[in-house]
């Protein structure tokens, strides 16, 4: 009898458990939630794979930030943890730009866009890499939790709002020729 595992859209075939230390499952949830399988099935790249800017920058209610705003401050959030790590300026980009409107709304700007999210996720996984282990239970000061708290809470804060851009998404799809 095949061995089975149930997934939020069913059931998919069991694979081989790795075992793996706290950073190594940091880096697998980390790259899984950005291009690869995790357990919701949903990763950023593949909610906007495929968009274009004008789906991306759309709306979907006048209280909700479009799917495009969401993933900037996606990005402006992994790039402050990633400088804290990393011992650099926290501040890199200023908070106005936090949900700010898409003032440039061209292909050109929403693959700079997509390009930054890339970047982001090469370095985030860089310096997570490079943390040494025993770090990762020392506090960073500037937000008096544990590197690795830290780093969980970005995970958890990208889950999130992955899950406010597939809202979006679903809520202009009809309007925007998306399919969700």
């Amino acid at each position: 009898m095949e061995s089975l595992v149930a997934t939020t859209r069913g059931l998919r075939e069991r694979r081989e458990v790795e075992v793996m230390d706290e950073k190594q499952r940091i880096l697998k949830t980390l790259t899984d939630l950005y291009d690869g399988h995790p357990w919701t099935d949903l990763s950023i790249a593949g909610v906007i794979r495929g968009l274009t800017a004008e789906q991306a920058s759309a709306k979907p209610a006048e209280h909700l930030h479009s799917i495009w705003a969401q993933l900037n401050h996606i990005i402006l959030w992994r790039t402050k943890i990633s400088r804290l790590m990393s011992r650099e300026s926290a501040n890199p980009q200023p908070d106005s730009e936090d949900f700010g409107p898409i003032a440039d709304t061209s292909e050109t700007a929403w693959r700079d866009a997509k390009v930054k999210l890339e970047e982001s996720q090469r370095t985030l996984l860089k310096v997570v890499t490079e943390v040494a282990d025993d770090k990762l239970d020392t506090v960073a000061n500037s937000f008096n939790v544990t590197y690795s708290e830290l780093i969980q809470g970005i995970i958890q804060h990208d889950a999130y709002h992955l899950g406010q851009a597939m809202i979006a998404k679903t809520l202009v799809a009809p309007a925007n020729g998306i399919i969700a």
